[in-house]
């Protein structure tokens, strides 16, 4: 079901409007939050740790989002990565949160952390908001509508060749899926947000996106808006990958790219599978 269709005709723009510019609101508050804490060790280096800001700004960006969404939503649930923190597990819609997604990016002060928000309806997410504070970029999705970043609607790249893509990772177990990607031309990046590396895919800055392990918390956001681009997404065994509305510890491997590489995806990522299993198998 998607958003559009999960509203009659008459209210769906109405509908949309409204919870698109609350799920902005909240991802805004969260990342004010993080900014305001993104630096004090070096005021208070003998008293507060890395460790300390990140904690903090992590349960203040939590608090804001939170109460922003609550306030406008009190029906349905709201999940903090896998906690549940309003609301009941079983009501038709749920908000599946990460406050703070690219924990080391924000610890060092570099820019590639992001907020990520998604709205599930009762199976599949909905909506997806991803805002990065250090560079005041906002990305939104809509399922069965545009993607947009700041505003503007944005799609996938139109690069046919794998040769020539770029991939963008977060984490590769052992580095050998991403090994293979390189043998066969890609540019490889190393990213850690999920969350921004689909915006990535969303915007053509990059190709195909693998992650080993992700969870819903991390990818639900900027998976709405890169399929909202454009882009597909699966598992290493070419099913379509849906991220859980109940967010559990249990990691996914996630692979996505654009339509012009699906299959050139698709037959590396099989391969790939048949390479392992035949390496175990020994």
């Amino acid at each position: 079901m998607t958003f559009r269709s999960a509203v009659s005709t008459e209210v769906e723009t109405e509908t949309e409007t409204e919870t698109v510019t609350a799920a902005i609101e909240a991802a805004r508050a969260a990342g004010s939050a993080l900014e305001a804490l993104d630096d004090p060790p070096t005021a208070r280096p003998d008293e507060v740790t890395v460790t300390d800001v990140v904690t903090e700004a992590s349960q203040d960006a939590a608090d804001e989002l939170v109460d922003v969404l609550e306030t406008a939503f009190p029906d349905d649930a709201i999940y903090i990565q896998e906690t549940l923190v309003h609301g009941e597990s079983g009501t038709e819609r749920a908000w599946v949160c990460d406050p703070l997604d690219g924990i080391s990016q924000f610890a060092a002060n570099g820019d590639e952390y992001a907020v990520s928000i998604a709205l599930f309806d009762e199976t599949a997410p909905i909506l997806g908001v991803v805002y990065l504070p250090a560079r005041d970029d906002l990305y939104t999705g809509v399922d069965g509508g545009d993607a947009r970043k700041n505003g503007r609607e944005v799609t996938t790249s139109d690069r046919r060749r794998l040769q020539t893509s770029t991939c963008v990772s977060g984490f590769d177990l052992g580095g050998r899926f991403l090994r293979g990607l390189e043998e066969r031309g890609a540019a490889v990046v190393r990213q850690e947000s999920a969350a921004v590396n689909l915006c990535a895919l969303a915007t053509g800055a990059a190709d195909v996106v693998w992650e080993y392990d992700s969870y819903p918390w991390d990818v639900a956001g900027g998976l709405v808006v890169a399929e909202a681009a454009g882009a597909v997404a699966m598992d290493t065994a070419g099913n379509q990958f849906v991220p859980d509305r109940h967010p559990s510890r249990d990691h996914l491997p996630l692979l996505a790219t654009t339509p012009a590489l699906e299959a050139d995806v698709r037959e590396y990522a099989s391969a790939f599978v048949r390479e392992e299993r035949d390496a175990t198998d020994d």
